[in-house]
């Protein structure tokens, strides 16, 4: 077994027990609460696929296609949970009381730009002799890396 694996188990059990704190808490409807949800079903599913890839990354040239739809799928991810974090940080900034998807409009619109780029520019898959992929990079994951970096100067 990848050894790689059990970082991504234990944030695994360590995010099941905050959905369950979460939803066990009585102030559910609150833009915080429900905002911190969202955050945590997308780093859940982030979470998924990051175990899905470190199984498929040593068998890629037997799931090929499995292991491209993982990786563009957490990158989807990783552009979601960072938009959601940024409206996250807006929102607590200005106080909202509730999450509209009317205040959020142009958060949206720029995370459905980048959700879409990241769907369709190339990954490059960089291997070790072994044909294990050790990462990837391409114009897909450069766009990736750019979101977050504006999503963090925008948070800041």
């Amino acid at each position: 077994m990848n050894p790689t694996i059990f970082f991504s188990v234990f944030s695994l059990f360590y995010c099941v027990f905050l959905i369950i704190t979460l939803y066990s808490k009585d102030e559910q409807k609150s833009a915080e609460s429900k905002m911190l949800k969202i955050l945590t079903f997308i780093n859940l599913g982030s979470l998924i696929c990051e175990a899905a890839g470190i199984f498929l990354g040593g068998n890629y040239q037997k799931y090929k296609l499995i292991n491209d739809i993982a990786l563009r799928l957490m990158l989807v991810l990783y552009v979601s949970w960072y938009s959601v974090f940024a409206m996250f940080v807006h929102n607590i900034s200005k106080r909202h009381e509730k999450f509209k998807i009317s205040n959020n409009k142009i958060f949206f619109a720029v995370m459905v730009v980048f959700m879409a780029l990241v769907t369709f520019l190339p990954i490059v898959y960089n291997t070790n002799k072994d044909g294990v992929i050790i990462y990837s990079s391409g114009m897909a994951v450069q766009v990736v890396y750019y979101y977050v970096m504006f999503c963090e100067v925008l948070s800041l």
